[in-house]
């Protein structure tokens, strides 16, 4: 069946969402960076909070519980204002523009906390898609098989005309197991080629 749709996750090929990225803009010091990522970055509690079962205030409560006093305010801006500045990769808003220009239909499939609602607009190339899906509404998460069936259910999509681009490999076999076509996100050049080899682009 011919690939008429485009499915993109968010961090990572839309956006930078590492988590030096953010703990380092904190200027916290290596130590201090090294305990919010062991304390909150990743933990059970992050990935939940991306699953929809747990609060921000929660998450916080948490990680306070944890973290000596003097990193509770970076935990705050990590948890609150995550998406501040938002940091796109560079290029993939171009494929994506150019992609909705030659009449494919694009969707985000992302794990994502509900926070990504009140940012998405601002992310360069969102205004190309006709629809979200988000691992917190479902609480399913990626590379979870119920979630892609939840994407083709909410947008009544068929998985063989779908090509998903993730950088997570396990997310690409989980769904070409589901019916679709994947390809590993490393770079926008990289998308490009393959997009052109694929007769795409």
């Amino acid at each position: 069946m011919k690939i008429n749709t485009i499915v993109f996750d968010m961090g990572g090929v839309l956006l930078d969402f590492g988590a030096e990225l953010f703990s380092r803009r904190l200027h916290v010091g290596a130590e201090g960076e090294a305990l919010l990522r062991q304390h909150l970055l990743c933990t059970t509690d992050w990935v939940r909070l991306d699953r929809g079962t747990i609060t921000e205030e929660e998450v916080y409560a948490h990680a306070c519980a944890r973290l000596p006093a003097e990193l509770h305010a970076a935990a705050e801006y990590i948890i609150y204002h995550w998406n501040e500045p938002i940091v796109p990769i560079t290029g993939t808003a171009d494929v994506v523009r150019e992609l909705k220009a030659r009449g494919y239909t694009l969707y985000l499939l992302s794990n994502a906390a509900r926070r990504q609602h009140t940012y998405w607009h601002d992310i360069p190339g969102s205004e190309c898609f006709s629809g979200t899906l988000i691992s917190a509404d479902v609480h399913l998460l990626k590379p979870e098989a119920a979630i892609y069936q939840a994407l083709f259910d909410k947008f009544d999509l068929t998985a063989a005309s779908c090509l998903f681009v993730d950088d997570f490999p396990p997310n690409i076999e989980a769904a070409e197991n589901a019916g679709m076509q994947g390809i590993v996100f490393h770079d926008a050049g990289q998308l490009r080629e393959e997009l052109k080899a694929r007769g795409i682009l």
